[in-house]
């Protein structure tokens, strides 16, 4: 694992560890409206497609990282499902 900060526009610093793919756990951010999702991509000057596989969790840089942050900041929801799930008797 990594540490990796990173200065948000807002002048904030976000920490986050870098780690490796999980397998069992799909994780993506849901945002509300397309507006919150063109204001990322034109602040940090990326296509829409490279917006939706930062906010899917699909790569994990630090400008994708950035992304995130931007959208949960801006309302979007973080959902996160377990694909392996054990039935409990």
């Amino acid at each position: 694992m990594r540490k990796l900060s990173i200065r948000l526009q807002s002048g904030k610093i976000f920490t986050a560890l870098k780690v490796q793919k999980i397998d069992d756990m799909k994780r993506f951010i849901k945002l509300e409206n397309n507006e919150t999702r063109l204001k990322i991509a034109k602040a940090y000057d990326a296509s829409l497609p490279a917006v939706s596989m930062a906010l899917n969790f699909k790569r994990n840089s630090r400008k994708c990282i950035a992304m995130r942050t931007m959208a949960i900041e801006n309302g979007g929801v973080l959902y996160e499902e377990s694909i392996n799930q054990k039935n409990v008797k």
